[in-house]
C-alpha cells in the first residue's frame, strides 16, 4: 500500500464494508483492512456527496 495522509474512496468499497458478507464476501476484508490501517495510522478519507447518496439510499 502507497503511504499518504488523505485519500479519496469512491462508493464500492463502502458498500462492500456496510454488507460485509452479504453479496462480495472477496471483498469485505480487503477493505476492512484498508480503513483499519487508515484509522490506526491517522489517515483521512474523503469521499463525494454522490458517495454519501448511494450508500445512504438517499435519491439526489
Amino acid at each position: 500500500m502507497i503511504d499518504f495522509k488523505k485519500g479519496f474512496v469512491d462508493t464500492a468499497p463502502f458498500i462492500y464494508f456496510i454488507e460485509k458478507d452479504s453479496n462480495n464476501p472477496q471483498y469485505h476484508e480487503k477493505v476492512k483492512s484498508f480503513f483499519k490501517y487508515g484509522y490506526d495510522n491517522d489517515r483521512k478519507f474523503v469521499s463525494s456527496v454522490i458517495t454519501y447518496g448511494r450508500v445512504f439510499c438517499i435519491s439526489i
